[in-house]
Formats: C-alpha cells, sequence, structure tokens
C-alpha cells in the first residue's frame, strides 16, 4: 500500500481509496482528479483493500473487477460488509449487465467503465460538496434506494428485490 498527499490548503480535501493492479491505470485515474483536493491511498491488488479500508477510512473507493489474487467483487464485498457506508465504486474496462449485478450483489454504490472515467471525477466532486460524509449514492449521484430495492447505476432506475 502507498499513501500519497496531495492536498491542497484552500478546500477540504477528498480521501479516495484506489484499488487497481496496474500502475499506469493507477496515474492515468489520479490525473483525472488534479486541480481537485485529493488524499490518495493506492492497493495494487484487492488483497490489501479491507486493510487500507480500515486503516484509512477514505471517503470513496474506485475499485477495478479483474485483478490478481482477489478480485474487485470479493473485496468490495469485505468492505462493505465490514463497513456498510462505505461508497465503492467499480470502474472497469468491462461492460455487461450481469457485471453490474455482481457490483450491486457485492455493495458498489455505482459501476463506471474506464473510458468514462470523468463520470467518477464528476460524481465525487458533486457529492463531496452537497452530501454528508457515508451517503451512498449511485453512479448517477442519486441516493442510494432505501432497503427492499436494487439500484440499477446504469439507468438510475430501482426495482424490487
Amino acid at each position: 500500500m502507498v499513501v500519497e498527499s496531495a492536498a491542497f490548503v484552500a478546500a477540504e480535501c477528498v480521501k479516495i481509496m484506489l484499488v487497481e493492479d496496474s500502475a499506469q491505470a493507477r496515474e492515468l485515474t489520479k490525473s483525472l482528479f488534479r486541480g481537485l483536493p485529493v488524499d490518495w491511498i493506492e492497493c495494487a491488488d484487492g488483497r490489501g483493500a479491507l486493510a487500507a479500508y480500515r486503516e484509512a477510512q477514505p471517503d470513496w473507493v474506485l475499485m477495478d473487477i479483474q485483478m490478481p489474487e482477489v478480485d474487485g467483487f470479493t473485496a468490495t464485498q469485505q468492505i462493505t460488509g465490514a463497513f456498510p457506508q462505505a461508497r465503492v465504486l467499480m470502474v472497469t474496462q468491462f461492460e455487461g449487465t450481469h457485471l453490474r449485478a455482481a457490483a450491486r450483489r457485492a455493495g458498489a454504490c455505482g459501476y463506471i467503465l474506464k473510458e468514462n472515467l470523468l463520470e467518477a471525477v464528476d460524481l465525487i466532486q458533486a457529492q463531496s460538496r452537497g452530501k454528508p460524509p457515508g451517503a451512498r449514492v449511485t453512479s448517477e449521484g442519486g441516493p442510494q434506494p432505501s432497503q427492499g430495492q436494487d439500484s440499477n447505476s446504469a439507468s438510475g432506475r430501482t426495482k424490487p428485490k
């Protein structure tokens, strides 16, 4: 685990944990947040994600799906199982309704394709300004459905469980 601080004095920092096995993808993701007050916590795989979350208590987690040893679904389930208020966004290159459903079952509050990563920047920036810490959201920035409903983060629709 690498902890990197990019805190700016002018604004309150957002703490983001980035769980991604590709160093190049981590650097690209962080570059999209340049200019925003972010404290980064990095994990190169899902194996150390729960311990890193426990230690850092980040505001957000950006979680890759496909990683060696422990995949993003398992790591997300571990984090949200221990910390139900955790806000985990699955960030992946893979699309599919079965993957989105698996992300929801694991406890993720959103699913964003890497090609649309600026959506994560917009979402985190908007939520950090307008929502209390720990508020769960969908990838569209709306509130997480109440118990007994399931969110379709691709469309914002809800349906009974």
